[in-house]
């Protein structure tokens, strides 16, 4: 089973795959929408904890700032969050 895998890793290692600049941004979109998605969880579900720890509130300021950042970078790319 391993030899397999590695074969198939050695096959995927050597494939080219040429993506034109407008479904790059398709999937750059996507994936952003995704993590907003989980950063938006996240924030959600520390901000239903009753009590936070001093690493929580970190993790709580660090997670609003990521989606900020996010929410600029979906937007270059033309995303549109409504």
């Amino acid at each position: 089973m391993i030899f397999a895998y590695q074969e198939v890793i050695k096959f995927i290692n050597q494939m080219k795959i040429e993506i034109n600049d407008d479904y790059l941004d398709v999937i750059m979109c996507q994936l952003l929408k995704d993590s907003i998605s989980l950063v938006q969880k996240e924030i959600e579900r520390l901000q239903n904890k009753k009590k936070l720890s001093k690493v929580e509130k970190i993790d709580l300021y660090d997670c609003y700032k990521n989606l900020e950042a996010l929410d600029r970078v979906h937007n270059y790319y033309g995303g549109n969050l409504k």
